[in-house]
């Protein structure tokens, strides 16, 4: 990978933990009844976020892709909000978290395109 590329992938990874950072900071506090606001307990905040890299496949199901990542590393996604198809073949990196299922699929909630294809891979 030449050093443009290298160097465009970790800005694009810090400029995705730092977004990331910013919503899980901003949602680690809550409102009371009074109009205070005060720190949110472990069922009030919102899920863990977690960013993955990699070549996004079809997957399993209907509507369910998996990436692929450089270690023998693999995931099972789905999303409500991107066309995933739109980006099969292609190096992507993403954010997601657990699905509300719990059934070990990974719901997108942000995504971005790393290379236009997987020969990086």
């Amino acid at each position: 990978m030449n050093m443009k590329k290298t160097f465009a992938l970790w800005l694009l990874a810090a400029s995705l933990m730092v977004g990331i950072a910013t919503v899980g900071y901003a949602q680690n506090t809550t409102t009371t009844s009074n109009g205070n606001i005060a720190s949110a307990t472990g069922d009030q905040r919102g899920p863990q976020v977690t960013v993955l890299a990699g070549c996004l496949e079809r997957g399993s199901g209907a509507d369910e892709y998996t990436l692929f990542g450089q270690m023998v590393q693999w995931w099972e996604l789905k999303s409500d909000g991107f066309n995933l198809e739109v980006f099969l073949d292609k190096e992507v990196m993403v954010a997601v978290v657990k699905s509300p299922k719990n059934d070990g699929t990974l719901t997108v909630t942000n995504l971005a395109l790393v290379s236009p294809s997987c020969l990086s891979q």
